[in-house]
């Protein structure tokens, strides 16, 4: 048994069910949370590995830095700090879409896993309630990776920073361009902004998943075959699209729901000026997705109470 599991299972039975039940919920909340990441370690370890291979593809790019950074000082005033900031873009939104990825395959195994390995039968044996148990693992992709992926993301460009200076030591150029070039401050409350509209508008995706993951054998095909079916039965009983349509919406919506319509062209964001917080919040499909994500954990939930191991 897992440390995080003999804790919580000692604190469990060293208390009457009484006591147990007058834990305070962020507690058990908090222990539960723990659990799921020390049992999924790979899931928070995979935006950590993908930042160490960015960091080492660009350790050995470092010997073309200086004509890198020449050629974009020579390019108009408006473009410099677009091709200067390009790499740590690109950076950020690999370690950011990592953690989106590895969200969703830990969402697709997150109740699986427990009645595979027949551990589902030592917590149902505990005075935690599945609701508790649910919210916990939603959490991790929720609230958990955003923030290992933000955290693993600004420490990359703070190193690829770091590294780029040293190298143009060894250049004619100034050694701090980079760090007076390089917007990373400002465009580090961009990336904390677009992760967040990105997972509260991927809520429902997430908490399909989780539902899926409570009742299915073969989890990842269940998960894509019913909304596929779906689209493609509308289009061949009536020649339509829209849920093909709004499938889409839901995986691409958030850029043009949370960002200006200068940013979705594919211009630098500016930090406050292409961000529109009011209209992401607005949206009727925000709220919508977060109304049927309730359902579906909610579902979950209930699942999870009548759930057997497989």
């Amino acid at each position: 048994m897992s440390a995080p599991s003999q804790s919580l299972a000692g604190e469990v039975r060293g208390a009457a069910p009484a006591t147990t039940a007058a834990l305070p919920v962020w507690r058990v909340l908090g222990w539960l949370v723990r659990r799921e990441l020390w049992e999924n370690r790979g899931t928070y370890r995979a935006p950590l590995a993908i930042a160490g291979v960015i960091l080492l593809g660009f350790a050995i790019s470092l010997r073309h830095l200086g004509e890198k950074v020449g050629a974009a000082l020579a390019a108009p005033t408006g473009q410099q700090a677009h091709l200067l900031f390009a790499p740590y873009g690109v950076a950020t939104a690999v370690i950011l879409f990592t953690g989106v990825a590895t969200s969703m395959f830990y969402c697709i195994d997150c109740l699986h896993a427990e009645r595979r390995d027949r551990s589902i039968l030592f917590w149902k044996s505990l005075p935690v309630s599945d609701l508790l148990t649910v919210l916990a693992k939603a959490a991790i992709p929720m609230a958990v990776m955003p923030t290992i992926a933000c955290l693993a993301a600004f420490a990359t460009q703070l190193l690829m920073v770091a590294i780029g200076s040293l190298a143009l030591l060894a250049t004619d150029l100034d050694a701090t361009t980079l760090l007076k070039q390089v917007p990373l401050f400002q465009q580090a409350p961009v990336a904390i902004y677009g992760m967040l509209t990105l997972t509260l508008w991927y809520a429902p995706l997430y908490a399909w998943m989780v539902l899926v993951s409570g009742w299915a054998r073969r989890t990842l095909i269940w998960t894509v075959l019913p909304p596929a079916a779906l689209a493609l039965l509308e289009k061949i009983a009536l020649g339509s699209g829209h849920f093909a349509a709004l499938l889409k919406y839901r995986f691409i919506g958030s850029f043009q729901e949370a960002f200006s319509a200068s940013a979705q062209r594919g211009g630098m964001i500016d930090p406050l000026t292409q961000l529109e917080p009011v209209h992401f919040l607005a949206s009727a499909g925000l709220w919508s997705g977060l109304i049927v994500a309730a359902l579906l954990l909610a579902g979950a939930v209930w699942q999870r109470r009548r759930a057997q191991p497989l």
